[in-house]
């Protein structure tokens, strides 16, 4: 009579059960902690963290499953294959990775994502199965296959429902965040749970008479569980703390990163120019208007060059060197410097010394902003205000001069009529006496004689009326060059512009500079006929002085001392809404290397004291910028230049257009 087999029920470890029930949830926590890590890593570390988080993960999966076993306790004694229950973790591990990478890839798709969940949860089973397989117990072992399949199932819906949810729930917050993690988790360890504990029920064991084969086997114990868990736990939490210090650290070097790049920003799109120096004068970096402003056309261009080139003069960089090590730092400091094409440039500067830990300097930051056009501005206001007092001074001369100057020609001509009246009488008075007198008038007549010959009448008679002319023509002269000068220095009232003859101006300044190339030159005009021109009429006679005295050095280069005299033409005409004026010399021309730099501020030619350098430059600044008109030269060397002027007639309306270059 055959004996039926006795099914063996197992008795469950409330605590164990607990225990496995943690370790599933502190499994699914661990992976979607360090998903974070594997996305946010870059090249190796990526593969370094994701290898981490799947040995992580795994070492849940299968402490979870081997916990989970122990808590079934069955009345025979259970040993373990530990080849199996190394094979077992390798399947875990295995199972875990694509979880993890999946759980990392914020683009991944549904159908992807389907695959993941159906090979994870399928490795979760292998994993499962391995561990059971690795039980050797003196029992018959049966499976429910349509039970073990279903926990397979179970477990791929419910990590694909947790690789879905995990891709569509908001993460905005830290709140957010954190309950997205914890349900996340607790569903990967549901998927966990359902495998094993489904496996579980599927699986029948009755007693058996065979003896296991125990080679290679290890006996399981509450005790040996216990280790496995405490060893599952400090995983997972070196696990979480590495990845959660490496978050703070990513953060930090986020937040590093984007403060540097806005500093960068900040730095390359200032309008201010910024420069890092070398105490050797070498320039460590700089922006785009540093550059911009020394004459480069990109940083590029200026880093490793020397600052000292930029000085007009090497002492002054010295001095200010030595101030910089004393001071450590300097505001508002005015810097004349040259531009890369040796053109001059006004910088406004701030400076700091850059120091090495140990307090030693090693460079200086500086901060510069390109102030010549406000030093134009100055001269230019300094001009003016000298314009006005000298023309204020000119026109009150002009005037005192003025009425002595017409009362002595008044006199002059009431001589000059006094004397023409007198000398017909004087005549009358000759005939008389050259008639027979009577023979007591003859000592009259002697008388008459004498003083005629004593004045010298003859000669008073012939010379006199030419000098009264001359004198006549010399006051003429002398209020001719009061009304030019009074002309010249008219001072313009206020912005507005006003209607004034160009020709008569350029007259009046051709009288007032005359001692300026009279020596040296001959001046002729050729002036067509021009309308009244909208301008401030001030301020073009300044033009026009300063090139007649430029044509008149030219020409004096020339010449020297020869006696000889060169030539300056003005010719005026007009050409439909403009009117142009060329002024042309007979001087030593513009050198080649030179033209392009006549207009710029403080060059001059000339020698120390005969001039600032500032008298084409204010002429453009009146011309182009005041008038919206031209100024532009035709030279050859050894020949002589001619300047051009274009105005329009009414600069009113020709403001309004785009500006002349």
């Amino acid at each position: 009579m055959a004996i039926a087999p006795t099914i063996m029920v197992p008795t469950w470890d409330p605590p164990l059960v607990t225990l496995s029930i943690v370790l599933a949830i502190g499994a699914g926590y661990t992976a979607v902690e360090m998903s974070g890590r594997v996305s946010a890593g870059r090249g190796w570390t990526r593969s370094v963290w994701l290898a981490g988080g799947a040995a992580a993960m795994g070492v849940g999966i299968w402490s979870t499953h081997y916990v989970g076993v122990i808590a079934s306790r069955l009345p025979i004694v259970v040993w373990y294959d530990w080849r199996m229950v190394i094979g077992s973790l390798i399947a875990a591990i295995m199972a875990a990775t694509p979880a993890i990478a999946a759980l990392s890839d914020k683009r991944l798709r549904p159908w992807p994502l389907i695959g993941v969940a159906v090979v994870t949860g399928c490795g979760i089973a292998v994993s499962h199965a391995a561990g059971a397989a690795a039980m050797r117990l003196a029992a018959i072992v049966l499976v429910d296959a349509e039970m073990a399949a279903a926990s397979v199932l179970v477990a791929v819906i419910i990590v694909l429902f947790a690789l879905w949810l995990w891709s569509i729930m908001p993460t905005a917050t830290a709140r957010q965040q954190t309950e997205r993690k914890a349900v996340c988790a607790a569903l990967l360890g549901s998927a966990l749970l359902a495998v094993h504990y489904f496996g579980v029920r599927a699986v029948q064991y009755s007693r058996s008479i065979t003896e296991p084969d125990l080679t290679h086997a290890v006996k399981g114990s509450v005790l040996g569980a216990m280790a496995v868990s405490i060893v599952t736990l400090f995983v997972f939490g070196l696990a979480v703390l590495t990845s959660v210090y490496d978050y703070r650290l990513s953060v930090q070097r986020a937040e590093l990163r984007s403060a540097e790049r806005r500093y960068r920003r900040l730095f390359l799109r200032s309008p201010a120019g910024l420069v890092r120096v070398a105490l050797d004068g070498r320039i460590l970096d700089c922006n785009a208007a540093a550059a911009r402003m020394l004459g480069f056309n990109t940083p590029a261009d200026l880093i490793g060059q020397s600052m000292t080139p930029r000085y007009f003069d090497i002492t002054e960089r010295d001095r200010l060197m030595d101030r910089l090590r004393s001071e450590r730092t300097i505001t508002d400091l005015e810097l004349h410097m040259r531009r890369q094409d040796s053109s001059p440039v006004w910088l406004l500067m701030t400076l700091a010394m850059v120091d090495e830990e140990d307090s030693s300097p090693v460079a200086y930051d500086g901060m510069m902003i390109d102030i010549t056009a406000n030093k134009h501005l100055e001269l230019e206001l300094l001009h003016a205000q000298k314009l006005e007092a000298v023309g204020g001074l000119a026109a009150g001369i002009a005037h005192e001069i003025n009425t002595p100057i017409q009362f002595v020609s008044d006199n002059t001509r009431f001589l000059e009529d006094s004397f023409r009246s007198l000398a017909p009488l004087i005549d009358a008075y000759e005939r008389l006496a050259a008639a027979s007198p009577a023979p007591g008038d003859q000592r009259l007549v002697d008388q008459l004689d004498a003083a005629r010959t004593a004045a010298d009448w003859e000669y008073l008679r012939e010379e006199a009326p030419k000098a009264l002319a001359q004198m006549q023509e010399g006051l003429g002269r002398v209020a001719s060059i009061v009304g030019a000068m009074r002309d010249f220095s008219r001072v313009d009232i206020g912005a507005e512009m006003a209607a004034a003859d160009l020709n008569k101006a350029i007259e009046s300044t051709l009288i007032v500079a005359r001692n300026e190339f009279k020596y040296v030159a001959q001046a002729t005009t050729d002036f067509a006929p021009l309308p009244r021109v909208m301008c401030h009429l001030g301020d073009l006679n300044q033009v026009f002085l300063n090139l007649l005295i430029n044509a008149a050095r030219a020409i004096e280069a020339v010449v020297g001392d020869t006696n000889a005299l060169g030539h300056i033409d003005i010719r005026t005409r007009q050409s439909g809404e403009w009117v142009q004026i060329d002024v042309s010399d007979t001087g030593c021309g513009i050198a080649p290397e030179i033209r392009d730099k006549i207009f710029d501020p403080f060059f001059t030619t000339n020698d120390v004291g005969r001039g600032t350098g500032q008298g084409l430059t204010l002429a453009r600044a009146i011309v182009v910028d005041r008038h919206r008109g031209t100024l532009t030269f035709d030279t050859e060397v050894g020949k002589g230049t001619t300047f051009h002027i274009r105005l329009p007639v009414n600069a009113l309306v020709a403001s309004a257009a785009p500006r002349a270059a």
